[in-house]
């Protein structure tokens, strides 16, 4: 039986039709055979909130920021009570959307559990206000192009380099995919990569953060997902998806974050 869902609203084609961000700009040299966006927070379990939309936004902005030495917990179900309205679910843009326009709190400015109650929490003024204060940049200059917002949809989501050259610019994704029976072996213990496509099963998004190209031995190369279900989800939280299940189609959505406004 296909788990229940994680909270993924898959996104409209008019949303992935958006103009790509050209990220060989951002790069001069050659791919490096391995990279690691550092993330300096434990992993979020979302329980049983249908929000892994919005910890993937908290957790690659965190990142981003991470970048500069810099370490601030954002408060996910921020993001999710203002970006769902009057749906459990929502969609990656949906979540994007909030961030730039709204930014996301400080996890001490809507400090709330991942249960019913604490995602029913409407965040108070200050917060709102705190959140404006840290969000995903409306325009920012990439490598010399303006771009009109700080994320992308990536246009190949099925080639490796189109995945591997956002992250070794310093970039997170935000991957959508098909959470079925072979991905809910990663609850298993020992069992750190993806071992197949799933064509059954809601939609579940996570943040890709860096990759190995001998994550499998020789050759062999694989991503690092850090997922929103809990330590007990892979190695305390992250695992790997292999090039070839990139290459076979996993990526319903693939999203490129780019650039937060406390961070120009």
């Amino acid at each position: 039986m296909p788990p229940k869902s994680t909270g993924l609203a898959w996104s409209s084609p008019e949303e992935l039709d958006a103009p790509s961000i050209d990220i060989e700009r951002a790069i001069s040299d050659g791919l490096p055979d391995h990279i690691r966006l550092r993330h300096p927070f434990p992993v979020r379990d979302q329980g049983e909130i249908p929000c892994c939309v919005s910890c993937t936004v908290a957790t690659a902005m965190e990142i981003l920021d991470a970048k500069r030495d810099h370490a601030l917990r954002l408060s996910a179900l921020f993001n999710y009570v203002r970006a769902r309205l009057n749906q459990a679910e929502i969609g990656i843009s949906q979540g994007l959307v909030v961030a730039v326009n709204e930014g996301i709190a400080p996890f001490v400015d809507h400090p709330h559990p991942f249960t019913q109650g604490g995602a029913r929490v409407q965040p108070t003024e200050l917060a709102k206000l705190r959140a404006r204060e840290h969000r995903l940049a409306p325009r920012e200059r990439l490598g010399g192009l303006i771009t009109e917002r700080p994320y992308r949809p990536a246009s190949k989501p099925r080639r490796v380099e189109d995945w591997k050259r956002p992250l070794a610019a310093g970039f997170p994704l935000i991957l959508g995919f098909t959470l079925g029976e072979k991905a809910e072996g990663l609850e298993q213990p020992g069992e750190h990569f993806l071992r197949g496509l799933d064509s059954v099963g809601p939609g579940h998004a996570v943040v890709v953060h860096g990759y190995d190209d001998h994550a499998l031995g020789a050759r062999r190369g694989a991503f690092r997902v850090k997922d929103s279900r809990g330590p007990e989800v892979g190695k305390r939280g992250s695992w790997w998806i292999p090039y070839a299940i990139v290459e076979a189609g996993v990526a319903r959505e693939l999203w490129i974050i780019t650039n937060l406004s406390y961070d120009t």
